[in-house]
């Protein structure tokens, strides 16, 4: 899908952490407006235009909608129901059913309206968790403690795992993919893949 898409290789974030990273996407301002923001519950235009043009929302969340207030700032006057973010089982179980959850949202949404998806995924944060099927860099860091690492020792096993975590959501990403191009829908969609910031790895 990269090979086929505009890639942008130098890319910057509005923050270091994700609510100020993900409102820089959405609102096209410096992170530091977060906290204003927030406080006075101001969706983004763009979230304003959509739902004022009938979008249809499937708005799904590995982690919480509440924390960061995504629910008091980028989807501020969603209906909370609207709002997916089951946080039951590990991040890469809550990843593939937030995927089998939006998979049937845009088989049951109406074809005659347009729709807009969000998909926060959790997999990649660390601790970093992935099936065992999906472990393509071996070995890994079997069991992540901040408390008790050593970078010299197991820096190289931390990113093994990172690489395996990114190697699930790709599959993750690729039925979403693949549901739109089977149902024609992938010229018709603007696909939007972007991690919220950077990772360290102990450094």
């Amino acid at each position: 899908f990269a090979e086929r898409a505009v890639r942008f290789r130098r890319h910057y974030t509005s923050g270091n952490r994700t609510a100020r990273a993900l409102f820089g996407m959405f609102y096209g301002l410096h992170g530091t407006y977060w906290p204003a923001f927030r406080e006075a519950e101001k969706p983004p235009v763009l979230m304003d235009v959509l739902r004022a043009q009938g979008y249809q929302l499937g708005l799904y969340n590995s982690a919480k909608f509440t924390y960061p207030e995504f629910d008091r700032t980028i989807f501020s006057g969603v209906p909370p129901e609207m709002l997916h973010d089951d946080h039951t089982g590990l991040s890469w179980e809550r990843d593939r059913k937030n995927v089998d959850d939006l998979i049937r949202f845009m088989d049951q949404r109406d074809p005659e309206r347009p729709f807009m998806a969000f998909l926060f995924f959790d997999s990649t944060h660390s601790r970093y968790y992935f099936p065992p099927e999906s472990a393509l860099r071996k070995p890994y860091l079997e069991d992540v403690n901040y408390v008790t690492m050593d970078l010299e020792r197991d820096g190289e096993l931390l990113k093994n795992r990172y690489i395996n975590s990114c190697h699930y959501m790709d599959t993750q990403i690729g039925r979403v993919l693949a549901y739109l191009e089977e149902h024609d829908l992938l010229d018709s969609t603007i696909v939007v893949i972007v991690g919220d910031h950077g990772e360290e790895f102990d450094e």
